[in-house]
């Protein structure tokens, strides 16, 4: 049984002033979001282990009764900086920077309602001493902090014939979570550079057209997964992080080709990933 309250807004403002008779033009931009969530959830379970006796040599039996409480709170702000030049009528270059800087604050507080309600109490019934039965062991708290920086050239060449389009990103990061899980506590901090190069290159005559596409990204991690705390609130889904997980970058190619006449389309993707991040599933025989 769960329910959830979700608030949020944003701001953003835009001014663009051109330069020049040619059309250069500066634009700037500067944006402003919160969000603010909390999740309520009520968990009534029972499981059975076949393979650990208890005390009395019978099947070990985990009962649990369960309200969690997970208030959340997002905010981002940016800064963004665009040039556009004119070179020509056909060839027209962008450099673009953008200041990045988000906080994130993610808490769930387990409370035990076993021992404070009857047996036969139907599930979502909250006493009013629930606080009482606050489960440290199970709870978590994470508050994490990135700051980014966006860096990005694009040039753009148009003729008759021709459409041409070719962008590069630089993404410099700094990331940093402090966590509580359960009784321990971690933090880390990660520095790294992201790339997101891409291309297209178009070619028409009458109907036909060719089109070549690229896109390439860099993925990181996610922060709570580079913690090697271990979570062990679902007893049959316990999890730990890897602080050794590296960043993946993602590779996509697609040629196609369409005569819009007869009705003709044909493509050809590829898409590849290096470092692929995945999750190891191991299982207890106990």
């Amino acid at each position: 049984l769960n329910g959830n309250q979700n608030d949020q807004y944003s701001l953003s403002s835009d001014f663009t002033h051109i330069l020049n008779e040619k059309g250069t033009s500066i634009s700037i931009t500067l944006q402003h979001s919160e969000n603010k969530r909390e999740d309520e959830n009520f968990i009534l379970s029972s499981t059975t282990y076949y393979q650990l006796k208890n005390s009395m040599g019978n099947d070990s039996i985990l009962y649990r009764n369960q309200y969690l409480l997970s208030p959340s709170k997002n905010q981002n702000e940016s800064l963004g900086m665009l040039l556009t030049h004119p070179f020509t009528q056909k060839l027209r270059l962008q450099l673009s920077y953008n200041f990045n800087y988000s906080r994130e604050r993610n808490n769930r507080n387990t409370y035990d309602l076993s021992s404070l309600v009857e047996e036969n109490t139907a599930i979502g019934f909250l006493p009013d001493n629930y606080e009482a039965g606050y489960t440290d062991s199970l709870s978590n708290k994470s508050n994490s902090h990135t700051l980014g920086h966006d860096i990005t050239m694009r040039m753009n060449y148009s003729t008759e014939r021709w459409d041409i389009n070719a962008e590069l990103s630089i993404q410099p990061e700094k990331r940093k979570i402090e966590q509580k899980t359960g009784l321990l506590q971690a933090d880390t901090i990660s520095n790294h550079v992201g790339f997101r190069p891409s291309a297209s290159i178009s070619w028409k005559k009458e109907k036909n057209v060719i089109r070549l596409n690229y896109n390439g990204s860099t993925r990181q991690p996610a922060l709570t997964d580079l913690l090697s705390l271990t979570d062990n609130s679902d007893p049959l889904n316990i999890r730990r992080g890897n602080p050794h997980l590296k960043p993946a970058f993602n590779q996509n190619i697609r040629l196609e080709t369409q005569n819009a006449s007869k009705g003709i389309f044909a493509s050809l993707n590829w898409s590849g990933e290096i470092n692929s991040q995945t999750v190891s599933v191991s299982y207890d025989t106990k």
